[in-house]
């Protein structure tokens, strides 16, 4: 009777860790940065204020989103340019995604007038440079791409990665060639 009662507190025992092991796994994985509705959500920034890079953990900079009205006047060609990249957000739609790839997601959002690239890979140079294309094939200049502005952010995922891997990069949000 008494090896048939520790069979039994074992099994006991053994479910009991598991259901915490389980539920601890669920606390961790569920506290993900998420996207809704394929509509990237920016993240609170930590940048320092006066530069232009963030770290994996800070996606967009806070100071950059919140610079209302100081875009610089666009070219014609740039503005026809950029009427033409907001003709491919959804009918009735004012944000939305205006181009998306495996590697980067371009949403504009119109409260903040500025394209901002969701980075999805790893390869942060080769997303960076395929959005800056996809504008150019558009009709934008170096300048207006500049101007516009795009600003680029790494997704929940890829940040979440560099963070396991624990390593630090420099990411600048800006596309190369601009400050």
């Amino acid at each position: 009777m008494k090896k048939q009662w520790n069979k039994y507190f074992s099994i006991i025992i053994a479910g009991v860790l598991a259901a915490i092991i389980i539920s601890i796994l669920v606390i961790i994985l569920g506290n993900r940065n998420t996207t809704t509705h394929g509509i990237p959500i920016p993240t609170p920034s930590y940048s320092n204020p006066g530069t232009n890079t963030t770290t994996a953990a800070s996606p967009v900079p806070t100071a950059m989103m919140n610079k209302p009205g100081n875009k610089p006047v666009l070219s014609e060609n740039d503005t026809f340019a950029e009427d033409q990249i907001l003709s491919f957000l959804p009918d009735g739609q004012a944000s939305g995604i205006v181009y998306d790839s495996n590697i980067v997601r371009v949403y504009y959002d119109s409260n903040s007038d500025k394209f901002l690239a969701e980075i999805l890979t790893e390869d942060i140079a080769g997303a960076k440079s395929e959005a800056v294309s996809w504008f150019e094939s558009q009709g934008m200049s170096q300048q207006g791409i500049c101007n516009s502005p795009v600003i680029f952010y790494l997704s929940p995922e890829v940040s979440q990665l560099y963070k396991i891997q624990r390593q630090t990069i420099k990411f600048n949000p800006l596309p190369d060639g601009c400050t």
